[in-house]
């Protein structure tokens, strides 16, 4: 018996940031923190939805996954 959140799948990075995943792929915010892919997407997965929603410019998220 497996327990619902070995089921649940986590969340896309672009609907996080409330963009269409080929926008995502094609701005490339990993680059802009200069960190992988990976640890972006781990780090934006970390973020309280209100901070990722009342950031509204792409360099202020960057800028704050820069510091995590």
């Amino acid at each position: 018996m497996t327990k619902i959140g070995d089921r649940l799948k986590p969340e896309k990075p672009w609907a996080i940031l409330g963009i269409s995943r080929k926008r995502y792929e094609s701005s490339k915010p990993w680059k802009g923190a200069k960190i992988s892919r990976e640890q972006f997407e781990q780090s934006l997965r970390l973020l309280p939805n209100e901070i990722v929603r009342e950031m509204k410019q792409p360099q202020q998220l960057t800028c704050l996954l820069k510091a995590c």
